[in-house]
């Protein structure tokens, strides 16, 4: 796979500057279209309002709206000036997340941001690093709401579990992966062990990736006293990674996608970006 479409969620908080210059950064190192996208959810959120409210609000949400919008087109085109890529900037109304993933499909990469505590998503934008990942059928690479690591992509541990969707990380970060200085293959194992785990081990995995011309160290680590989405990114501390690469895992309940528990600790947590393919 080549990345040859990024896709970048842009809305009017400071952490979308990091979002877009870590899309540009890798657009202009792959050649890749740049697409910015910004979602108007205002109407959609007074859908849940009462109908009296709705009409008395209705001027003042599209006034809000339009200003956001406003802000964030003036701080996609601030980040993309001077930049050597072609870029797009298209404004949608919808759900958030629902949205993002429907552009993401003509797409090779989908760029989203980490929720921030301190400032907290509302409505369907909450959902969208929980979503995305699952429902667009692309990678998506999550970017922390906070300064990460200076680089990007030159250290990558990936986390390997046999797994479809580790699996289908790898894949989807094939190009990432051959352009990186270091790879570091990492098996996790909980204390209790896994009886549906897969049975194959590092050797066949990493003679696999070596096949495609990728340097790489494999590591195993025992969760002893942690969690798995600790002792990944604890491991990702240790060896200075820039870049995390594992699959995002799931389940449907009641016709809502529910986050599998390491997936949704490590976007609580995680202090890198994050490759996620479902």
């Amino acid at each position: 796979m080549m990345i040859k479409d990024i896709l970048v969620h842009v809305d009017a908080t400071p952490a979308a500057g990091r979002r877009l210059d870590l899309a540009l950064s890798l657009a202009e190192r792959t050649e890749a279209h740049v697409v910015g996208l910004y979602v108007d959810s205002f109407e959609q959120m007074l859908m849940y309002s009462d109908v009296y409210a709705v009409a008395s609000l209705m001027e003042v949400v599209a006034e809000e709206a339009a200003r956001e919008g406003a802000a964030a087109e003036a701080r996609f085109q601030e980040e993309i000036a001077g930049r050597a890529v072609t870029t797009e900037w298209r404004a949608v109304k919808g759900l958030t997340d629902r949205k993002i993933a429907e552009h993401a499909r003509y797409a090779d990469l989908v760029v989203v941001g980490q929720n921030d505590p301190e400032e907290p998503a509302t409505g369907s934008a909450a959902r969208v690093p929980e979503v995305v990942p699952l429902t667009s059928g692309k990678p998506c690479l999550v970017v922390p709401h906070a300064q990460g690591p200076a680089g990007f992509g030159d250290k990558i541990l990936v986390a390997w579990d046999g797994s479809r969707e580790a699996s289908r990380a790898v894949a989807d970060a094939m190009p990432l992966l051959r352009a990186a200085g270091r790879v570091t293959i990492a098996q996790i194992k909980a204390p209790t062990g896994d009886p549906f785990a897969s049975s194959l081990d590092l050797t066949a995995f990493a003679a696999h990736l070596a096949r495609h011309g990728i340097d790489l160290e494999t590591r195993t680590e025992a969760a002893e006293g942690r969690s798995v989405a600790q002792s990944l990114l604890a491991l990702a501390g240790e060896l200075s990674a820039d870049l995390i690469v594992m699959g995002a895992y799931g389940h449907a309940r009641l016709r809502e996608l529910i986050l599998g528990g390491v997936t949704s600790e490590i976007l609580t947590r995680m202090t890198l970006p994050v490759l996620m393919s479902h």
